[in-house]
């Protein structure tokens, strides 16, 4: 049988050894990739959209970028000429699912990702560069198997209502929303003040930490209602037990109930 290499992404060990060590399935990708623009022309300087339409087999999942314990988020990269520059994959919001006795955080069905690639400023550069084919690899998994995936896909013909959809999906920061955070023992405690009249019910979202490695996959973080201060709301969770040290700043992922999401940060 024909091996495969995974290379771990800043994974815990043990969570990508446990994962990795699946019966593994190679005979397909278990997804298939697509690049999709939103027009056919650059403009210098800005950012041109594309996106990466990943489907995945019923029955499978992949990873959102805090994969939980296990896992590995998609990927992107691509030779551009001096100048050029390839944007981070960006991540609609995740939902929560087991592999094996691993939990995780990632995307069943269609994903879809967006990504930016940005001429520089002083060309006269109208059209990607010639040639340009990018290289997305990912990870597919279900309760016994773990696959991993890599394509090579050339752009397809513009869809800007598709990509207009991948970028709208993303969750929005809330404005004038704070963050703080502590650790303590075995758990973290999370403080959620919002501006008065915010659209935004934490009490009523679910909760996906960006941030790796800091609050415990396994649990279902809440946020309730802080009784003796206006518009601030407290969650407690365990810690992750990866946890090492005090990370710079945290980000949570909101996702209400009608599904739009939002994203807010501690201070760094």
């Amino acid at each position: 049988m024909e091996k495969h290499q995974v290379t771990p992404m800043k994974l815990p060990a043990l969570a990508l050894g446990s994962l990795l060590a699946l019966p593994a399935v190679h005979a397909q990708n278990k997804a298939s990739a697509e690049w999709i623009s939103e027009s056919g022309k650059v403009s210098p300087g800005q950012p041109f959209r594309t996106v990466i339409r990943l489907k995945v087999d019923e029955g499978w999942h992949t990873y959102w970028e805090n994969p939980g314990e296990g896992g590995l988020p998609i990927k992107a990269t691509a030779d551009l000429p001096e100048g050029w520059t390839l944007g981070k994959i960006r991540f609609p919001a995740p939902i929560a699912f087991t592999t094996g006795a691993l939990y995780g955080f990632g995307y069943k069905g269609e994903v879809l990702f967006p990504l930016t690639i940005t001429p520089p400023a002083g060309s006269d550069a109208t059209e990607l560069p010639e040639g340009l084919v990018p290289e997305i690899s990912w990870l597919t998994c279900n309760d016994s198997s773990c696959v991993p995936g890599k394509a090579r896909p050339t752009l397809a013909d513009a869809q800007p209502e598709l990509v207009e959809k991948a970028y709208a999906e993303l969750p929005e920061e809330i404005p004038g929303a704070t963050l703080s955070f502590e650790i303590s023992g075995d758990g973290v405690q999370l403080n959620l003040t919002l501006t008065s009249g915010s659209e935004v019910d934490p009490a009523s979202c679910k909760v996906f930490p960006v941030t790796r490695n800091f609050i415990a996959p396994s649990s279902k973080p809440a946020f309730v209602k802080d009784g003796e201060k206006a518009d601030t709301w407290t969650l407690s969770a365990p810690k992750s037990e990866y946890l090492e040290g005090t990370p710079e700043t945290l980000s949570l992922v909101l996702v209400g109930k009608t599904g739009k999401a939002w994203i807010v940060s501690s201070a760094r």
